[in-house]
């Protein structure tokens, strides 16, 4: 009996052990109230992180509340080191209320660092970049009215100077269509300091700081896929050169401002070089002024095993049932297989329609390098005529919305695909309307396609390509 009771112990002390390993220490809700006199309005912080990408981007939400100033904060967290987030100096107003406190948000900066008290309550402190210039235009106090002129002093000063450290209350992952959106930020057009994705086909990279001492300084470092590449390197003194060699797939490269130079607007500039692709991360970018970090996310597939791959799922293909083909995209008839997709002809890429506003439906993983597209009217067929497009190339114009599904067979790039959904008409019921399934495999996931002539909709596909794939 004694034995049996240590074996349960022991699997439960094991079970114990392996939820501690597995939760991550940043994600779930931090909080801090500050009054520092009892006759202010108190400053309240809550700071909701996700789960990470890679375990080393958190999407975040920061809401700060002080009498009748309330906003809501979208931004991006990077992982320096097992205790340390970079904060993302682009926080995007998703609510504000009574007034804007604009770019005094870029005083909170540098970085969240982690630690536990002595009860080993875990809490969040912030290490700011300090600088006499930010590079910013800044607001100026005398500009508010005076019944919000003394809430908005208190919180620039508590942004700038006060000693933040958040407590955490719960260790629930921030959950929210933001969060995700974050991730996929640049196909939405928002900058949280990560730039478009980038397609390589080598792996090599030659990494170096250009730019003269004086133009190009500050302390940095360069992180891959979390590990270290350069540390705390401080340009106004040498600017060193490192080679690195990418990993098939996804790659996260970090740039980060440890230490501003001699203004904020001039800190450091990273070329990355891939031979016939080169990229710069420059902090005196308006975008990244005052900046903790600059992300890139770089995917390396090899050329020949991504033609062999996908030479080896055409030929699982029947041709009796191809109807047509261009670089990525295969048309079938209905299930019964009967008549072939009746399309017109591609006509060239009309950026009048790409360039309409773009509602986002939703970001879908996947794990496989094909996926199919069904799309039918689930409601009245009342002529219906929608085209689609995937990362800025036409798969179909002109295609007619009917009850039966019709699918499509899409080629995906690795990394994020962007398909964007057109209204051509909008049939006999306004609006344009049709669902659409996405199929990998078993996985299905569906939406309500609801676009108009003013309108598209937008679903991101995010496809990583697997080592040895």
């Amino acid at each position: 009996m004694a034995g049996k009771k240590l074996t349960f112990l022991f699997f439960g002390l094991c079970c114990t052990v392996i939820s501690v390993a597995q939760s991550d220490p940043f994600a779930g809700t931090w909080y801090m109230q500050y009054q520092p006199d009892g006759k202010t309005p108190p400053i309240e912080v809550e700071l909701k992180i996700a789960s990470p990408e890679r375990n080393q981007l958190y999407p975040a939400e920061l809401k700060l509340h002080c009498d009748r100033f309330n906003t809501v904060f979208n931004l991006l967290l990077v992982k320096r080191n097992s205790r340390q987030l970079g904060i993302g100096s682009n926080k995007i107003v998703i609510t504000e209320n009574a007034f804007s406190i604009g770019n005094w948000t870029v005083y909170l900066n540098g970085s969240f660092d982690f630690g536990k008290d002595n009860k080993g309550n875990p809490f969040l402190s912030v290490s700011r970049i300090i600088t006499k210039q930010y590079g910013l235009r800044m607001p100026d106090p005398k500009t508010f009215i005076s019944s919000d002129a003394t809430i908005a002093i208190e919180l620039r000063n508590f942004l700038k100077d006060t000693e933040i450290q958040l407590k955490k209350i719960n260790n629930e992952n921030w959950h929210d269509p933001h969060a995700d959106s974050i991730l996929h930020s640049p196909a939405l057009g928002k900058y949280y300091g990560m730039i478009d994705t980038v397609h390589v086909q080598t792996r090599d990279c030659n990494i170096s700081f250009p730019g003269s001492k004086k133009t190009s300084n500050g302390v940095v470092s360069v992180i891959r896929n979390g590990n270290t590449v350069i540390d705390l390197a401080d340009l106004s003194y040498k600017k060193p050169a490192e080679e690195i060699v990418l990993d098939t797939g996804l790659n996260i490269i970090v740039f980060f401002a440890d230490n501003y130079g001699k203004s904020a607007a001039s800190t450091g500039r990273l070329n990355l070089d891939f031979g016939k692709r080169k990229i710069s991360l420059d902090f005196s970018d308006d975008k990244d002024v005052a900046s903790s970090f600059i992300v890139a996310r770089v995917y390396y597939y090899p050329p020949n095993e991504e033609r062999s791959a996908s030479e080896n799922e055409l030929s699982k293909l029947s041709p009796e049932y191809r109807t047509q083909n261009n670089d990525n995209v295969f048309y079938f008839p209905d299930e019964k297989r009967t008549n072939a997709l009746k399309l017109r002809p591609i006509d060239p890429l009309q950026e009048n329609t790409l360039l309409r506003e773009a509602k986002l439906l939703g970001n879908v993983e996947v794990n496989s390098k094909q996926i199919t597209m069904a799309v039918w009217d689930d409601a009245v067929e009342d002529g219906d005529s929608i085209s689609l497009s995937i990362n800025g190339k036409w798969i179909v114009q002109g295609l007619a919305v009917k009850k039966r599904p019709q699918f499509i067979v899409v080629t995906l790039e690795p990394g994020q695909n962007k398909i964007t959904f057109i209204a051509d008409n909008l049939g006999s019921i306004v609006p344009n309307t049709s669902v659409l399934e996405i199929i990998d495999g078993k996985k299905r996931r569906s939406f309500m396609i609801d676009t108009n002539l003013s309108q598209n909709n937008l679903v991101n596909i995010i496809y990583d390509l697997k080592p040895g794939e």
